[in-house]
C-alpha cells in the first residue's frame, strides 16, 4: 500500500492547495493529517479524516426498499456533481472510482460521538491481544448509533 498511500496524499495535498471558493470544495472529504506507525510488519501510513456517519452503500442496505428517498437522491446527486466539477477543474483529478462506498453522509450531530464513548466506558469493545506483542490490541468495531434528531450533514466525496 504504500505507492497507493503516497499517490492519495499527493492528490489530498492538490486538494488542499485548490481554490477554496468552488461551491464543490467543501463536498470531497477533507485530510487532516497523516502519520506513520511501526509495528512488527514494518511502518506504516495512517491518514486522518473528519468523521463521517456512513456510505451511501450503508445506507441503502439498512433501507427496506434499498432506495435514496427522492429529496436525499437529489442532494446527493447536486453534491457529488459539484464535487466532481471541482475535482476535474480546480485540481485536474479524475475520479475513478464512483461507487456507493465512497460517497459519504456526513454527521451534523456530535450527539453521536458521545454516545459512543458511553457505551464504550459501560460495555467496552471486544478486543484480543496478539500473541507476541506485547501490549498490542485488536478492537472489534463498533457502530455509531443513528443521530438522535435523524439528521445528516453533507454528503462527501472520497477523492480516491
Amino acid at each position: 500500500m504504500g505507492t497507493q498511500l503516497d499517490h492519495e496524499l499527493g492528490i489530498y495535498n492538490r486538494i488542499s492547495t485548490s481554490s477554496k471558493k468552488h461551491p464543490g470544495r467543501d463536498a470531497v472529504r477533507d485530510l487532516l493529517d497523516s502519520f506513520h506507525v511501526t509495528g512488527p510488519d514494518g511502518s506504516h501510513q495512517c491518514l486522518v479524516h473528519p468523521p463521517l456517519l456512513e456510505s451511501v452503500y450503508d445506507f441503502l442496505h439498512r433501507n427496506p426498499i434499498q432506495r435514496l428517498p427522492p429529496v436525499v437522491l437529489a442532494v446527493t446527486l447536486r453534491r457529488l456533481f459539484l464535487a466532481l466539477d471541482f475535482l476535474h477543474k480546480e485540481c485536474q483529478i479524475i475520479h475513478t472510482d464512483i461507487k456507493a462506498d465512497n460517497i459519504m453522509f456526513g454527521i451534523e450531530e456530535d450527539t453521536v460521538f458521545t454516545a459512543f464513548e458511553e457505551q464504550e466506558l459501560i460495555h467496552p469493545s471486544p478486543r484480543k491481544l496478539v500473541e507476541g506483542e506485547e501490549g498490542r490490541a485488536v478492537y472489534l468495531s463498533r457502530q455509531l448509533q443513528r443521530p438522535i434528531r435523524g439528521r445528516t450533514s453533507s454528503v462527501n466525496l472520497a477523492p480516491l
